[in-house]
């Protein structure tokens, strides 16, 4: 069972990790003011801060897997405080990109050992599985990624946007306040127990990250198609930020619901179940008409991407837990998390604008069968070895 500080730094790690990628959203309209930027510059920041994150990712796996957790989850908490408080200080465009740099390497740190931290810190039971683990996690991390946008917005409209951002930075400080205050003997050894390669020549560890480079762009059209289609379907727009706030609620709790209840070496077959699930009711979608129906739809096909990611992670832990998961591995699965965000992805939101959000609705559908498949292969092999 892991001390109660232990839990408090891996969480404060994930909310720290989660609130800077939706951070940008309200922020981006301070910078343009106070820097002078056009539309276009402000505007792919977010951008700028995936594609610095993409070499910077595996990078900080490397470091876990050579420093420890604690030393780079403290390297990023602090990073992180100082690049936040940067872009409230930062006087041009060129010394902004350079903090957007160093900050995306900070957060490469903390994301990383936060994901890393995870099985070890958040087995809250005994005969839990490790998808429960990494549930609790990413529900933590999900809902700051949720909450962050509208508390910074909240708040720069009631205070100076400059301080917000500097209070901001220090907050980033706090997971770093819970790691100086745990000992460093309850932080796990992520040394691999065996050669780097050896993990790298399973052809499992390789089916998974095809499987986990389809997944993000198929949770993120979830930004993309749900409010659309509600229009469609006859859903006025007066309560419709509430129900879809409600519904992204609703789609961190199937996290850990599914996460407590599947047990280990049968989380594959659940996500095998989930997508063939999300096809069929997305193939409903398509063609229903119903408000009613066309609501409840959606909220069904949330519950069956909810789960899928800490479910992922959960093979990843099965796969390696005897020889360790490398942080190299872990760092390499979130960088496919940013390619695949600024290719699949993008793609995606720019067929949405020139489409009906049915013809859109295609698109996850596909998806969702073609991840299908390797998946099927990983539950079938993933006992062979």
């Amino acid at each position: 069972m892991p001390s109660p500080m232990l839990v408090a730094t891996c969480l404060a790690s994930c909310v720290v990790a989660g609130f800077l990628p939706g951070f940008f959203r309200p922020v981006h309209f301070f910078l343009k003011a106070k820097l002078g930027l056009s539309e276009e510059s402000a505007a792919r920041l977010p951008f700028w801060f995936a594609l610095y994150s993409i070499p910077f990712l595996p990078a900080a796996g490397w470091l876990v897997d050579q420093w420890g957790l604690n030393e780079v989850l403290f390297v990023g908490c602090l990073g992180q405080a100082l690049g936040v408080s940067w872009l409230g200080m930062c006087r041009s465009y060129a010394s902004l990109l350079w903090g957007l740099l160093g900050l995306a390497f900070a957060c490469a740190c903390t994301l990383t050992a936060a994901v890393a931290l995870m099985p070890h810190a958040l087995a809250l039971g005994t005969g839990t599985s490790s998808g429960f683990a990494f549930a609790l996690g990413f529900t933590v991390l999900g809902v700051a990624a949720l909450i962050a946008p509208l508390l910074i917005s909240w708040l720069g409209n009631r205070f100076d946007f400059r301080n917000v951002l500097l209070c901001a930075g220090l907050s980033c400080l706090l997971p770093a306040l819970f790691l100086i205050l745990t000992p460093k003997s309850e932080f796990p050894d992520t040394a691999p127990a065996a050669p780097l390669q050896e993990s790298f020549a399973d052809p499992r560890l390789w089916i998974l990250a095809l499987v986990t480079f389809l997944y993000f762009p198929l949770e993120h059209s979830l930004e993309v198609w749900p409010r659309p289609y509600l229009a469609e379907t006859g859903h006025g727009s007066s309560g419709m930020g509430r129900l879809l706030l409600l519904f992204w609620l609703g789609f961190f709790a199937m996290r850990i619901v599914f996460g407590w209840i599947v047990g280990p070496g049968y989380e594959a077959w659940m996500i095998l179940t989930l997508l063939v699930t999300s096809f069929m009711i997305l193939g409903n979608l398509v063609g229903a008409y119903g408000a009613s129906s066309g609501y409840y739809g959606v909220w069904f096909v949330g519950a069956c991407y909810g789960p899928l990611l800490p479910l992922l992670f959960g093979v990843l832990f099965d796969l390696e837990v005897a020889r360790g998961i490398p942080g190299l591995a872990i760092g390499g699965l979130l960088a496919l998390a940013a390619v695949s965000a600024l290719t699949i992805q993008s793609w995606l939101v720019l067929y949405a604008r020139s489409h009906t959000a049915r013809a859109s609705m295609r698109i996850p559908m596909i998806l969702a069968l073609v991840m299908a498949a390797p998946v099927l292969v990983l539950a079938l092999i993933r006992h062979a070895r």
